[in-house]
């Protein structure tokens, strides 16, 4: 009997196993991008990997042409890693690094450019890892750290992670591998129901308005969630009620700059919601709306920023933005956006004339 299809089945399954571990790792990262079957199996901050699942005793001729692809498909100006990430039921888990010498004479690496050679050798590893059982159980101890999930939950966490990947992968034939990826952040944004998601709710709408969650909503959540928000916040619910308004602004001011440091959309988002007014004023929702358009247009808005701060009418400290001249400011911001034809203007525009 021919098990080909068993044995291809369950290598595709462990490369999105170690995509999910990998996505996970990377969390606290919302605008890091995760290709998949680009130039290899997946790219992720600079690190070219491969991945296999072997069922045979480790030799080296059985990586050969994995490592062939790796080095024909590395380029130094990208590639700060390349990694050939594999299961071998003989293998204990850990790192090994082959000498120039080993490429050439085990795996037959072309020798021809030596620059590329010498480059490769150093930053090429093999991670031989767990198998796909093992890889399983960490997923979803994983999950239940990172997202606070009950057991109920995990699986349908890891459910519509897996399916997000592998809607990336076919939804793109080839010919569109430029558009093989994820963001972090947008996993992320199907996951809010989870208490991770609901957390992370609480600390934007803090961010924004400086309202903390309220008793009956703090206390719906999981223990784990709670100090989350405590930790990212920088207070507590019940330390907060004794702060004077002077040191409550001062965590407020000290939470945002960590929250800014996190996320590059929000230090743009914050940066120009301050500049143009007081944010408690503000209705929620547009604010929502305003962050989802500028961050479709941060390149376009820094640079405008740029120019306002060259021009002496603003000035940028600690990720906030703050104004000399605020009706030059403004204006600045709204021929911006009349520029770019948003279909949120009319109601922008209500807040800055």
């Amino acid at each position: 009997m021919n098990n080909g299809g068993y044995f291809c089945f369950r290598g595709n399954a462990y490369h999105i196993d170690q995509t999910v571990l990998e996505f996970l790792d990377h969390v606290d990262k919302p605008d890091v991008r995760i290709y998949l079957e680009r130039r290899e199996d997946i790219e992720i901050e600079g690190r070219l990997t491969q991945v296999k699942h072997y069922n045979q005793k480790f030799y080296p001729s059985k990586i050969a042409k994995a490592i062939k692809s790796l080095y024909q498909n590395y380029d130094p100006n990208k590639d700060s890693k390349v990694c050939l990430l594999c299961y071998f039921p003989n293998k204990i888990p850990g790192i090994k690094r082959y000498s120039i010498e080993e490429l050439t004479v085990k795996f037959k690496l072309d020798e021809s450019d030596e620059e590329k050679l010498k480059s490769f050798s150093k930053v090429f590893y093999i991670e031989f890892a767990e198998g796909i059982n093992e890889a399983e159980k960490t997923i979803m101890e994983k999950v239940k750290k990172v997202f606070f999930c009950s057991d109920d939950y995990v699986f349908t966490v890891i459910a519509i992670i897996n399916m997000f990947l592998v809607e990336c992968i076919i939804k793109h034939p080839p010919g569109q591998e430029e558009q093989r990826f994820v963001m972090v952040k947008d996993i992320l944004n199907k996951l809010k129901y989870t208490p991770r998601g609901q957390a992370d709710t609480y600390i934007e709408h803090y961010y924004l308005t400086g309202e903390y969650p309220s008793k009956e909503e703090f206390a719906e959540l999981p223990s784990e969630a709670q100090r989350y928000i405590t930790e990212r916040i920088g207070v507590s619910i019940s330390q907060k009620e004794n702060l004077t308004q002077e040191e409550e602004e001062e965590i407020q001011r000290n939470a945002r700059e960590r929250f800014v440091n996190k996320d590059r959309r929000l230090s743009v988002l914050l940066g120009i919601l301050y500049l143009l007014f007081p944010v408690k004023e503000a209705d929620i929702n547009l604010l929502k709306k305003i962050a989802k358009y500028l961050s479709i247009k941060e390149v376009q808005l820094k640079e405008m920023l740029n120019n306002l701060r060259d021009e002496n009418f603003i000035t940028l400290e600690e990720g906030v933005y703050t104004t000399n001249d605020l009706d030059k400011s403004k204006k600045a911001l709204r021929d911006f956006l009349i520029e770019e034809n948003t279909n949120i203007i009319s109601d922008l525009l209500k807040f800055f004339n």
